[in-house]
């Protein structure tokens, strides 16, 4: 119904229910889920009904017994060092020898903390490696350096 230029709408103070439900037609409605979780379930029950499966880890759903402390160096537990250069340029080439070096691999023979027999051993494994076995002896703060060549 239009309304002419010299009337003025109508005020309804208590309006009719068509015009209620043309307002609430625009708004979503949010439903809860109707899944009542009991106490005691059965051991036979589909899980997936209950409990979303497909997703990702979160902090709420496990508790997890984690402690924070300190930071402690790798140095402090494994006495390995280990070095990898990478050359993005032409120079060095590969006639140089330290561009060969790929890996360099250091241990610290003091925190090994070995018997003789064991040193012993070490130490022929090592007179293979480059390394005289005279010298090896002389040192006790000493530092193996194992080399990787690239080519």
């Amino acid at each position: 119904m239009a309304l002419r230029d010299d009337e003025f709408r109508s005020l309804d103070l208590s309006p009719n229910k068509s015009l209620n439900m043309r307002c609430y037609y625009g708004r979503k409605v949010y439903k809860r889920a109707a899944v009542h979780v009991p106490t005691l379930r059965p051991f036979d029950q589909d899980w997936p009904s209950v409990r979303p499966v497909a997703r990702s880890f979160h902090p709420a759903n496990v508790l997890l017994p984690l402690h924070h402390g300190w930071i402690i160096p790798i140095e402090n537990h494994l006495p390995i060092t280990i070095t990898t250069s990478d050359y993005l340029n032409s120079f060095p080439s590969l006639s140089d020898a330290r561009a060969r070096i790929v890996i360099t691999l250091q241990v610290k023979l003091s925190f090994l903390k070995l018997d003789n027999h064991a040193k012993d051993k070490f130490f022929f494994f090592l007179y293979w490696l480059y390394v005289l076995y005279e010298t090896l002896q002389k040192y006790s703060e000493f530092s193996v350096v194992y080399l990787v060549n690239a080519c």
